[in-house]
């Protein structure tokens, strides 16, 4: 089996997902944009030039967007960027993603891919409301109940679905005023 290997330890293969990350990212980027609940994930994740990066950041990259799994260090969100772009790199020769901000729950993009995509051409999406509101119940609200109660039990699933619910919350309080936040929570 042929296999790259890298020579000097982890600092070592830092510096060459560092590189390779900013190399890879000059290739042509299109960025899927829209409202939230418009399913750009789903469509970036069904294209085979496509880099999840909320799934690599373990973050839906909105108030409710902290999912079951701990979001990984910074190093470590990098280093599976290059991973990802590495492993498509030889079949594609442009990079479809996610418009993001500069963060991703607690990640940040690299700055060599947040100056490319600063760039780069946007396609943004567009679904009905009733769609876009059927996709968030299903997908922060719904999904995240069963995830829940599968992974701790009822009893304790439901108290971490509750803090999940208070944390989303919180995180939109100004948004929503201090009236309607204190009602809701």
């Amino acid at each position: 089996m042929d296999y790259p290997l890298i020579v000097g330890g982890y600092k070592a293969l830092r510096q060459a997902a560092i590189q390779a990350t900013d190399e890879l990212v000059q290739r042509p980027i299109v960025l899927i944009g829209g409202c939230t609940g418009n399913g750009k994930t789903q469509l970036v994740c069904s294209r085979p030039d496509g880099i999840d990066l909320e799934g690599l950041a373990h973050h839906r990259g909105s108030s409710f967007g902290r999912t079951l799994q701990d979001q990984h260090p910074q190093a470590t969100f990098e280093n599976h960027l290059a991973v990802s772009l590495l492993k498509k790199a030889e079949q594609q020769t442009r990079w479809v993603l996610e418009d993001e901000g500069h963060m991703i729950g607690a990640n940040h993009l690299p700055e060599s891919l947040r100056l490319r995509m600063a760039q780069s051409p946007l396609a943004v999406v567009e679904d009905p409301f009733d769609v876009r509101l059927e996709r968030l119940r299903e997908e922060y609200f719904d999904r995240m109940y069963r995830d829940f109660i599968a992974a701790y039990g009822e009893e304790k699933g439901w108290q971490a679905y509750g803090e999940y619910l208070h944390h989303g919350l919180f995180a939109i309080r100004r948004r929503l005023g201090l009236q309607r936040f204190c009602s809701a929570h």
